[in-house]
């Protein structure tokens, strides 16, 4: 805060819309494992709304979207090439296989009559 004075920090889990903001002191240690947002000081009086909520979940999707970014190791990348590549000539012969078979059936359904009996 003294760093900034034109924000102040605030604890998300305190947080509820119709609330007012509720600003951590300067000498108040941050705790591990809780997010806190730094809100413009003019907001320090009024009350938490619903777009301000809105802001804070758009700007934590857009964030644990970079994070969820997962770049693949060195140890990997050696793993993937010493793997054999596809050999396509065989899913070929496959697909044209499969693609006669499909293309065999009739594409009209067989009807039988069916012969009923007489119940007396």
């Amino acid at each position: 805060m003294v760093e900034m004075p034109s924000f102040f920090v605030v604890n998300t889990r305190s947080l509820q819309i119709g609330t007012r903001f509720c600003a951590l002191n300067a000498d108040e240690e941050l705790e591990y494992g809780n997010v806190y947002v730094m809100i413009p000081m003019k907001k320090l009086h009024s009350a938490v709304t619903a777009a301000d909520m809105g802001s804070l979940l758009l700007t934590a999707k857009r964030v644990s979207a970079k994070m969820n970014k997962i770049l693949p190791s060195a140890e990997s990348n050696l793993e993937m090439e010493s793997q054999p590549k596809l050999d396509l000539d065989d899913i070929d012969q496959d697909l044209s296989m499969h693609r006669l078979s499909l293309c065999s059936r009739s594409k009209k359904p067989l009807l039988e009559i069916i012969a009923e009996e007489t119940v007396c």
